[in-house]
């Protein structure tokens, strides 16, 4: 019978602290290559638009919002000539639609 020795095997352990020191320093390498080292470098600080910064006017600027997205949904001309026209996005869908199904 063979027992187990009592000795560290103090090259192989060596050996291994090597390569797992080589491999840290190899990722450490990889990660600065990959960033560009910019993870040490302070970002700039994003600037504020100047005062004031909120709406002035929010209920008049909704209603506004409101009348053109009417306006641009319906019926009307596109030049003071009446050469060309627009029509309801729903409506042009259903009228693709049927064209398509022919």
């Amino acid at each position: 019978m063979s027992h187990e020795p009592q000795a560290v095997a103090l090259r192989r352990l060596t050996g291994i602290g090597v390569v797992l020191a080589a491999g840290v320093v190899a990722t450490a390498a990889l990660c600065w290559a990959i960033w560009g080292g910019d993870s040490l470098t302070p970002h700039p600080v994003a600037r504020l638009p100047e005062a004031p910064r909120l709406q002035e006017h929010p209920s008049r600027n909704l209603a506004g919002y409101r009348t053109a997205t009417r306006e641009a949904d319906a019926y009307g001309w596109n030049d003071a000539d009446h050469r060309s026209a627009h029509i309801p996005v729903r409506r042009a869908m259903d009228i693709m639609a049927k064209e398509a199904a022919r």
